[in-house]
C-alpha cells in the first residue's frame, strides 16, 4: 500500500511505462516506499470525454492510508499528473486523484 489504479482508453499507447513511471514517482515521494506500492491499469473500452464520444482519457487514482496532509496530497497528485502527462498525446485528459483508505478496516 498505497495502491495506484490507471484506468485508461484503449488507445493509449506505452500503458507499461507509463504505469512504470507513475509507481517509481510515487514511491519517491516523501512517506511512501517502493516496496509498498502497487500499481496496476484498467484498460475501458467506453468512454465519453466532455462531448466526445470515445474520446481519449487517463485517469489516475492513488488509494493510501489516511493521515498524510492536504500539502502532502496535493503535491502527490500533482506531481503524479505532470508525469502522467508527459507521457501521453496533448488531446488526451489527464486526471488524478487522492482516495484515503479507513486505517483500521484495511487488511494487508
Amino acid at each position: 500500500m498505497p495502491h495506484i489504479i490507471v484506468e485508461h482508453t484503449n488507445d493509449i499507447e506505452n500503458v507499461a511505462d507509463i504505469v512504470g513511471s507513475l509507481h517509481h514517482n510515487l514511491a519517491g515521494q516523501e512517506t511512501v516506499t517502493l516496496e509498498a506500492v502497487k500499481s496496476r491499469s484498467i484498460a475501458v473500452s467506453n468512454a465519453i470525454v466532455g462531448e466526445v464520444q470515445d474520446g481519449s482519457m487517463l485517469h489516475v487514482t492513488v488509494k493510501l492510508l489516511s493521515g498524510r496532509s492536504n500539502d502532502f496530497l496535493a503535491k502527490m497528485t500533482g506531481d503524479l499528473r505532470v508525469v502522467a502527462k508527459s507521457k501521453v498525446a496533448e488531446n488526451v485528459s489527464v486526471t488524478v486523484e487522492s482516495v484515503e483508505l479507513h486505517n483500521e478496516s484495511y487488511q494487508k
